[in-house]
C-alpha cells in the first residue's frame, strides 16, 4: 500500500536512528573563503560526458590562464585516493564557480550536487547565488522556457519516486545514512532546479562557441573578475 513519502521519510529516520547527526553534518552549509585568493581563481563545474562530445574546457582554461586566472577542476585537482565529495564541497563554497550548463550537466547527480550546494551556500537567495556563478549555458540545455525547466524537474522527480518505491518495497533498513542523504537531496533537486536554472538563464552571456571564445574568452574573464571583486 502506498503510504506516501512522508511516512517513508519517518521510517527512514527511525531506521537511521543514531546516525541523524552524521546526516545533518553532511548537509551543513560550508562557508565560502573569507577573502579573495592572492591569484584570481575560479572553480569549474561541468559534465565530463558533454565535454567529451563537444570539447570546450581545455580551450576555455587555456584562455583564462593567459588572462592570469587560476582554474580549478576536478581532473587536475584530484589524485588517486582523494575524496571526490570533498572537492565538490570546496567547489560549492567557492567565491566564483564557472558553470558549463548542458542537458548532460543537469541530468548528472554529481553536477546537480555541486549546483545545489552553491544554491544552499547562497542561502537560496537569488542575489547571492548570482554573485558566485558565471553560467555558460550550452545550446542543448533547454532552460530558456518554463516547459524546458519543468522537464528537468520532472526527470529528478521521477528519480526520487523510483527510489521511494524501492524503499517502500524493501524497507528503510536497507538504506545507509549516506544513501538516505542522497535520497533527500534528489528531492531537493526537483523542488529547486527550476529556480536555479531560471536565475542562471537570466544572466546575459554569449552562448554560441565563436562569440564565447572571441578575444580568448575575454568576456568570461571580465565576468569572473566582476564576481571575485
Amino acid at each position: 500500500m502506498n503510504t506516501g513519502s512522508g511516512v517513508v521519510l519517518k521510517t527512514l529516520r527511525e531506521a537511521t536512528h543514531g546516525r541523524d547527526e552524521s546526516v545533518q553534518s553532511a548537509l551543513k552549509i560550508t562557508d565560502p573563503p573569507p577573502a579573495p585568493p592572492s591569484t584570481p581563481e575560479v572553480y569549474v563545474s561541468f559534465a565530463w560526458k558533454q565535454d567529451r562530445v563537444e570539447p570546450l574546457l581545455d580551450e576555455l582554461i587555456a584562455g583564462l590562464t593567459r588572462h592570469g586566472i587560476q582554474v580549478r577542476r576536478d581532473s587536475d585537482e584530484l589524485q588517486p585516493g582523494d575524496r571526490i565529495s570533498e572537492f565538490m564541497k570546496r567547489l560549492s563554497a567557492g567565491r566564483c564557480v564557472l558553470l558549463v550548463i548542458s542537458t548532460d550537466y543537469i541530468r548528472s547527480p554529481f553536477c546537480m550536487t555541486e549546483l545545489h550546494g552553491i544554491w544552499i551556500n547562497a542561502c537560496q537567495r537569488e542575489d547571492v547565488f548570482l554573485k558566485r556563478i558565471v553560467p555558460l549555458v550550452q545550446v542543448d540545455a533547454g532552460i530558456s522556457t518554463i516547459q524546458g525547466r519543468m522537464a528537468h524537474a520532472a526527470y529528478w522527480k521521477q528519480q526520487h519516486q523510483e527510489l521511494d518505491a524501492l524503499i517502500r518495497e524493501h524497507g528503510a533498513d536497507v538504506l545507509g545514512a549516506e544513501d538516505f542523504r542522497c535520497f533527500k537531496l534528489i528531492g531537493d533537486f526537483y523542488r529547486h532546479v527550476g529556480d536555479m536554472l531560471r536565475f542562471a538563464d537570466d544572466v546575459l552571456v554569449p552562448r554560441d562557441r565563436p562569440t564565447l571564445s572571441r578575444d580568448g574568452f575575454a568576456t568570461v574573464c571580465e565576468l569572473i573578475h566582476r564576481t571575485l571583486a
